[in-house]
């Protein structure tokens, strides 16, 4: 049963051409016309203020996007009438101006709903439309506010912050201000069918708040001069609870391991599994105590489910979005369960990143969480590098893992930007898995963001702000440690240089105060011979290349003496030229 089209055919059953002249107008008969027509619109708001809430609350502007566009279409055309006013006849004036503000009403609430489709419709085609406003034009002139008004006010409203759930505080107090205002209407309409309407829309309000109290902490408000305390034992989300238990056993700690196994088994068989239970089973091995192999095998089972479901072909668009926020999940999960379990080298990272990043490109979606973790991993593996000294030693892995890190934290905030813009849950189940059956309506109701925890974008934006400061931070040490070594290298420079300018001015120094005695011995006027001038010559020449090598020895630091060849040959040297000085001094005084 296609719930929008029952409503534009009880239209058309209920207001055929030319209808309210189907009524006599006559003196005798206009009290009794006026009140069977006026009868006849006000049933109709009721009944079209039904069959639109259920088709909003039962997710057919997701199942049915085309049928619930050319629906709507139609009543459209249907309801640009020209009306036939009759000013002397008082009575059916009255009745064709009710007409009039019924069609108007319809058309605007026509409007809202076609906005929350192409709302819907924004988010999961993942495309950046930079859009400014929703114009939800309605039709031009006044009409009189009937129930029908309460679509625009609480149906569709609730049904957009399914798919806005976050941390934002308007949100959040948006929220709490509709159930309350819902608590109101289900006490006070006397309709048991409008009045299910109204008590389905406070549950599934209850329910997102629930969601929300759970994950961030109870909420407060005033009520006139009392604060009033939103606590999560306090409130009874009704037929959601199903739901609801799914959404904490995936933020808790807490499992029961009879129904861990059959996750497992279900996964296990390619007919009967659920998609819900992948996600599930992947958090319970993420908190406990799972393993790489139960990891990878999970994923592989999903992504033969993944091919199998993108091979049937056309699908509607939510649950392909649905299903490629599945695949981008299970991925990151496991990228993340790896990075915080055993031995995760730079080689691995580099091909899991790469891996995902196709997979992004492939599905068209850009969860931040990946590079978040990736930052995080190589922040700690630099920072202990670095705290150990190591950056001269492996300079060149260093430099690759800053640049790696420099990337990660672009496309971490191109991401995260992209996921606040379109209200990115960290993962959407298919429409099938979304809904849950509703006693009083008898239709299941639609949740769009089922047991999907809102996201805290600030939480994240301070995170990345973090990162980006251990980076500059990372950078600049990277940068000074480069800047010591090139320090250092021009001392020691400076020093070899130092220590060749002293042994070349010892080598000079020697040979010009040899030559000088040399000259002042031969042209002195002693009676010597010219074997005893020789014999004083080479006595003073050893002494002086001894005098050579001790400059060499002293000026050379102590740690390269024992490296340096040349050290062995001089001190070779050395030893010869104390035993010829000695030999030569010895003949001189004749012993």
């Amino acid at each position: 049963m296609f719930l929008l089209e029952e409503c534009l055919k009880l239209y058309k059953d209920n207001f055929p051409v030319e209808w309210i002249d189907k009524f006599s107008w006559e003196d005798a008969d206009v009290e009794n016309s006026y009140t069977m027509a006026s009868m006849k619109i006000k049933q109709f708001q009721k009944n079209c203020f039904i069959y639109l809430s259920k088709s909003a609350l039962s997710g057919e502007y997701v199942s049915s996007k085309e049928k619930v566009e050319n629906v709507c279409d139609e009543l459209e055309k249907i309801l640009t009438n020209e009306y036939s006013h009759d000013y002397k006849r008082k009575f059916r004036e009255r009745i064709i101006r009710m007409y009039e503000s019924l069609d108007k009403e319809i058309l605007v609430c026509i409007s809202y709903y076609l906005g929350l489709l192409s709302f819907v419709a924004d988010k999961t085609d993942c495309i950046d439309h930079n859009i400014l406003f929703n114009d939800l034009e309605g039709p031009d002139g006044d009409y009189i506010e009937s129930v029908l008004s309460d679509f625009i006010k609480y149906v569709v409203p609730s049904c957009q912050m399914d798919h806005l759930l976050s941390n934002d505080r308007s949100l959040i107090s948006d929220l709490i201000f509709l159930r309350n205002n819902l608590e109101k209407k289900r006490k006070n309409d006397g309709d048991k069918n409008i009045q299910a309407v109204y008590m389905t829309l406070f549950y599934k309000c209850s329910f997102l708040l629930k969601k929300h109290i759970c994950v961030f902490g109870a909420s407060e408000y005033r009520n006139k001069s009392k604060l009033i305390r939103v606590k999560n034992e306090d409130i009874d989300v009704g037929f959601l609870r199903p739901l609801y238990d799914n959404f904490f056993v995936f933020n808790s700690n807490e499992y029961d391991h009879s129904l861990v196994r059959q996750w497992q088994n279900n996964c296990n068989d390619t007919i009967n599994n659920k998609l819900s239970e992948f996600i599930l089973l992947m958090k319970y091995y993420q908190k406990e105590s799972g393993n790489h192999q139960q990891v990878n095998n999970l994923v592989r089972q999903f992504n033969g489910v993944y091919s199998k479901l993108t091979r049937k072909g056309k699908r509607r668009p939510f649950d392909e979005h649905a299903i490629y926020t599945l695949r981008n999940y299970l991925q990151n999960c496991r990228f993340s369960f790896l990075l915080s379990h055993g031995n995760y080298g730079y080689e691995e990272l580099e091909k899991d990143l790469k891996k995902i990043e196709n997979i992004q490109n492939e599905t068209s979606i850009y969860n931040f969480y990946p590079y978040q973790k990736a930052t995080e991993f190589i922040i700690k593996d630099l920072s202990e590098c670095m705290d150990r000294e190591e950056i001269s030693i492996r300079r060149e892995l260093v430099t690759k893992k800053l640049n790696l890190l420099s990337e990660c934290l672009k496309k971490c905030s191109f991401a995260l930007d992209w996921c606040r813009k379109h209200s990115y849950y960290p993962f959407q189940m298919v429409y099938a898995e979304c809904c849950t059956f509703c006693p009083d309506l008898s239709i299941p109701i639609f949740v769009a963001s089922s047991f999907s925890k809102p996201l805290e974008y600030k939480k994240h934006y301070d995170i990345l702000e973090k990162h980006k400061r251990s980076f500059d931070g990372l950078t600049a040490k990277a940068f000074f440690v480069k800047e010591k070594e090139s320090i250092e290298k021009l001392k020691e420079q400076m020093n070899r240089t130092e220590k060749r300018y002293i042994e070349i001015i010892g080598a000079f120094t020697a040979i010009i105060t040899f030559l000088f005695t040399c000259v002042n011995l031969f042209s002195s006027k002693t009676e010597m011979t010219a074997k005893d001038m020789l014999k004083n010559t080479a006595v003073f020449g050893i002494i002086l290349l001894l005098f050579v090598n001790a400059i060499f020895f002293i000026s050379t630091p102590k740690h390269e003496l024992l490296k340096h060849p040349r050290s062995y040959i001089l001190l070779g040297c050395t030893v010869a030229y104390v035993v010829i000085l000695r030999d030569l001094l010895l003949r001189l005084v004749g012993w």
